[in-house]
């Protein structure tokens, strides 16, 4: 009676899942939605709105900075001193 109940749960490393995402990947990539999107894109940025959207980038990537001790510049990492064993990072 307990075999009724197992669980679909393949723990980490879900076979199943990683099969479906990879299709969907694969069928993504051949649909052309990818390329479409990236000249949309371009246009947007090369538009008259063009800086505002350069500028929430920047923004983005600032409070990244802030937040994560392994971007260069983050207030967390220069707090810190520099780590022997890993060139350009900085000791925890």
């Amino acid at each position: 009676m307990a075999d009724k109940f197992k669980p679909d749960n393949q723990g980490e490393g879900n076979r199943d899942a990683a099969r479906r995402y990879n299709q969907e990947v694969e069928k993504h990539a051949h649909s052309g939605l990818s390329d479409q999107a990236a000249e949309k894109a371009r246009e947007d940025v090369d538009g008259p709105g063009g800086e505002a959207l350069r500028q929430a980038e920047r923004d983005g990537k600032k409070h990244i900075a802030e937040e994560d001790p392994e971007v260069e510049g983050s207030a967390r990492n220069d707090e810190r001193t520099p780590d022997p064993t890993r060139p350009g990072r900085r000791a925890p």
